[in-house]
């Protein structure tokens, strides 16, 4: 799956957007009813989710399924993509996520607080660096 989007915004306001997905369908799409849907709005988290979801009606019935991913994945991966590249225009990606939390609970699997990040290389420096063709390499 790939994607691009181009959004201009003038003040708070999105003026304009052109957004195109492929990888889902046979030919790339362009999702018209979320660039309608983004037009005119603030970018904050509410819009963007509800401009999201619409990828979905603009996909059609003709989603590929394969070895990699079914036709209702992809379809639902889409809308999170989407929203991904908006949060990444407007700043608001990866806030809240679980790898900005500290550690409260130790059986969490968030990244540990900054003050106990270890100082020192896990990796051994006396260990010597295998190259790739080295793992597939038959030992004698």
């Amino acid at each position: 799956m790939c994607g691009a989007i181009v959004v201009t915004v003038d003040g708070d306001l999105c003026t304009s957007a052109s957004i195109a997905v492929g990888g889902l369908v046979p030919a790339p799409v362009k999702p018209t009813s979320v660039e309608q849907a983004l037009i005119g709005q603030t970018l904050n988290v509410e819009n963007i989710m509800a401009a999201s979801i619409q990828v979905a009606d603009d996909l059609g019935g003709d989603l590929i399924s394969d070895f990699y991913a079914s036709a209702e994945y992809r379809k639902a991966m889409v809308a999170v993509e989407i929203r991904h590249a908006l949060f990444h225009i407007t700043g608001e990606a990866h806030h809240g996520s679980r790898a900005e939390m500290p550690v409260s609970n130790p059986g969490s699997t968030a990244a540990p607080a900054p003050d106990t990040q270890p100082t020192e290389s896990v990796v051994p420096q006396d260990q010597p660096r295998k190259w790739w063709w080295e793992f597939w390499r038959p030992r004698r």
